[in-house]
């Protein structure tokens, strides 16, 4: 274990209703065809959700997988995963944007499923709270009765491709708020990190700075 750590590699999360390893490309960073290489974002996301307290618990597994080029099919195949990002470059002139075409709810298994589009193109700034978002919506609509119909692409199937873009955005939009309410609660100079600040214990502090400001300072 301790081998494979020093590598950088862990086994945690690598099997139960959890987000699973994050996949890309294996020519990723060397392919002609790709966009762009996708190996940093496919970093970003495995190590943003590793041991995420929100997202140990899932009705079902979860798999992300990145591809770098349109021609998902000899790339990673992100059609047939709960969500799929293909790179894309949009723009010109000097004004490109790099971003991705998200599908969500693909999988094989008993009823194989291809991705429906959530969006034809996220810009990279956007990527990982949309993914929260996606599994924020799984973890509030998945099947936690029957295993068998627990996978995202049921929640698909249930609700259709534009009741869960709805969904989405409406998380993204929610959690927008709620950093900006929370930074306004933080003392000058700090960050809201979700895993040490929660909204109760910032509205405590707020009133208890509020109560000493106008009490002013004890006298003996």
């Amino acid at each position: 274990m301790r081998l494979l750590a020093d590598s950088g590699l862990t086994t945690r999360e690598a099997c139960g209703n959890t987000v699973r390893n994050v996949t890309a490309c294996p020519v990723a960073g060397i392919c002609p065809g790709e966009a762009f290489d996708v190996t940093p974002y496919a970093l970003g996301v495995s190590r943003y959700l590793l041991r995420h307290p929100d997202f140990h618990d899932l009705p079902r597994k979860f798999k992300i997988a990145f591809s770098g080029c349109e021609d998902d099919g000899a790339c990673a195949v992100a059609g047939i995963h709960d969500v799929g990002l293909i790179a894309q470059v949009r723009g010109n002139n000097g004004t490109s944007r790099r971003g991705f075409k998200v599908l969500v709810g693909g999988g094989l298994g008993s009823l194989p499923t291809e991705a429906a589009v959530l969006t034809d193109f996220l810009p990279e700034e956007e990527l990982l709270p949309t993914i929260e978002a996606v599994l924020r919506v799984f973890t509030e609509t998945g099947n936690r009765k029957n295993k068998l119909m627990a996978r995202l692409k049921f929640v698909l199937r249930a609700k259709g491709i534009e009741e869960f873009r709805r969904l989405v955005a409406e998380s993204v939009n929610f959690r927008k708020r709620l950093r900006k309410l929370l930074s306004c609660l933080l003392p000058s100079g700090r960050r809201w990190s979700p895993s040490r600040h929660c909204l109760r214990c910032l509205q405590e502090r707020k009133r208890k700075t509020t109560r000493n400001t106008i009490a002013g300072p004890s006298t003996i």
